[in-house]
């Protein structure tokens, strides 16, 4: 079959070139951003920005027209979400009360929860709120203690070079930290192995430094990482608070049904259903996100969407 695609001419690379401009000018989109999103260099953004890029403008054109239509695309859907931020749902003020009891105290604090009932998004918005907060997200290969001070050292803005030792990246870590009085948030701590716990806990003691271990229900078994209990003493000692949060409750669900308005008898006990899955609260949001952006009538969430929006979720037929 022909192609019937056609290469972008001068004028559209000069229309293009425009409308970054306009986006970047009056969206107060950052030139590097848009060089991030648009897969380009800054450099070559910048040159064709000024009408001054030697290479190939088609392909920058090409490129930038990509990115303006993708980006207005997710302008067009973000459109159709409420803006409801974060949800003060008895859990999540339990995770808030941890963070904060961390950084206020200088101590470590524990919260055990499972998927779903806001850990991360609490985290993001105590960060969002209070001063000297950082969160570290850890991964399955942070079990390795030198690659969970790594995360901590990103997450703060500690330059390390790859392969360090970790005790030399505790020791960076340290006096980038002190006298902050700050809190490390260390999400997803069910990835920590015990010798990445004990290096947390000693960071936690040289630097003076609250912090607030966040982590699935895998995480309540950390203490006996197989090691012999006497091994455990120094970790446990410093918990300064514990939160056990293994599911959520009605008042949680309906605070979030409220923000986002709805208020159907019928959706109210689906999406109640839905929360009490594996992934709570989770579930719950992404249920409303899909049935938002299915093309619900004038944005109004009704059960049927709902029900469309789980069947696409679980790629049911």
């Amino acid at each position: 079959m022909e192609d019937t695609r056609r290469e972008p001419s001068a004028q559209d690379a000069s229309d293009v070139r425009a409308e970054t401009q306009r986006i970047i000018d009056e969206e107060g989109v950052a030139q590097a951003t848009a060089a991030r999103e648009s897969g380009l260099s800054p450099s070559a953004l910048n040159a064709f920005l000024r009408d001054r890029y030697t290479g190939d403008n088609s392909e920058i054109a090409r490129k930038l027209r990509l990115w303006i239509d993708s980006r207005a695309a997710r302008l067009d859907a973000a459109a159709l979400l409420p803006k409801v931020g974060w949800i003060p749902t008895a859990a999540a003020r339990r995770i808030l009360t941890a963070i904060n009891y961390a950084q206020k105290t200088g101590r470590m604090a524990l919260v055990i929860g499972a998927p779903g009932v806001g850990k991360t998004v609490t985290a993001r918005h105590y960060q969002a709120t209070n001063p000297n907060v950082w969160v570290a997200t850890m991964a399955p290969d942070c079990r390795a203690p030198a690659v969970a001070l790594q995360e901590i050292a990103e997450a703060v803005g500690v330059e390390q070079q790859a392969g360090r030792a970790a005790r030399a990246m505790r020791e960076a870590l340290r006096r980038h930290l002190t006298r902050t009085a700050g809190v490390v948030i260390v999400d997803e701590a069910q990835h920590l192995g015990f010798q990445a716990l004990e290096e947390i806990r000693a960071l936690h003691d040289s630097a003076q430094i609250g912090i607030a271990m966040l982590g699935s229900h895998t995480l309540s078994g950390w203490a006996s990482k197989g090691q012999p209990i006497e091994a455990t003493a120094q970790l446990v000692s410093r918990l300064g608070m514990r939160a056990r949060l293994m599911q959520i409750g009605d008042d949680d669900v309906a605070l979030m049904l409220d923000a986002w308005h709805v208020r159907g008898d019928a959706e109210r006990r689906f999406l109640a259903d839905v929360a009490m899955r594996p992934g709570a609260l989770r579930n719950v949001e992404r249920t409303l996100e899909m049935a938002a952006l299915s093309g619900s009538a004038n944005g109004k969430i009704n059960l049927g969407a709902l029900k469309a929006a789980r069947r696409m979720l679980e790629g049911a037929e």
